[in-house]
């Protein structure tokens, strides 16, 4: 997209200080192995919440805040299984860093999107689990994000063959009302998604979102209160799912 088309759209309110990855090294542990800018987040901050940022197995593919010393860290930590890594896996989590105050559900969508399209590196390449190989197209690319995000709030990433497009979309500041005859449609691939990172009642819900249902026949179908149905949907709407 050309610099002047991109011009056009308005700055990003709360803007991104800092983006880090980490991972879990076999033997160092928890570490932050790329951030720009460089040595943002000091080695004191990330030890004490990195037992937040590499949470246990059920937290994963969560998305996940931690508010601590005048920052806010938002991240959607990951683990890939496989027996070429050490241990058989590869935890990593990609982390967006506002200041405290801020709201940042606005990046919760950016920061899954964006962690997906590392996984398909990573799977791809070892684009993340080889520093050595690809320390510097990591950086660029890390630069590159939060340089248009907090200045045109989109960003295109072109990395081989691939291409994505990300874009913070703002808040509405009050949720859109859902009707009965309302049909649901997702706009995220469910093959995605896991059980642990939605509670009991979307658990219930998503199943019956098949693009044909409206929302009251969701509620019969599920067996679920029609209001938690709505609440439910509006909450997915808010996430861009």
């Amino acid at each position: 997209m050309k610099k002047s088309i991109l011009q056009k759209v308005a700055v990003v309110k709360v803007p991104l200080r800092c983006i880090f990855l980490c991972e879990f090294h076999p033997i160092a542990g928890p570490k932050i192995t790329c951030q720009i800018p460089d040595n943002y987040i000091s080695k004191e901050i990330f030890d004490a919440v990195s037992v937040y940022i590499i949470p246990k197995a059920q937290l994963q593919r969560s998305i996940l805040t931690v508010t601590l010393l005048g920052w806010k860290i938002l991240g959607f930590p990951i683990r890939i299984d496989n027996k070429k890594y050490a241990r058989n896996a590869f935890h990593f989590n990609l982390c967006f860093v506002c200041d405290a105050w801020a709201r940042s559900a606005q990046y919760e969508p950016v920061v899954r999107k964006l962690s997906d399209h590392l996984v398909a590196l990573e799977v791809e390449k070892q684009f993340l689990s080889k520093p050595q190989v690809h320390k510097t197209s990591l950086s660029t690319m890390l630069k590159q994000v939060m340089e248009d995000l907090n200045t045109y709030k989109i960003c295109t990433l072109t990395e081989g063959p691939t291409t994505i497009h990300l874009k913070v979309v703002k808040l509405s500041k009050e949720p859109i009302p859902v009707q009965d005859y309302q049909v649901p449609i997702f706009i995220e691939d469910q093959q995605g998604f896991s059980e642990e990172q939605w509670d009991l009642t979307t658990n219930q819900v998503l199943p019956y979102i098949d693009g044909v249902n409206h929302v009251a026949r969701i509620a019969a179908e599920a067996d679920v209160e029609n209001n938690l149905v709505k609440a439910c949907v509006q909450n997915l709407q808010k996430i861009s799912i």
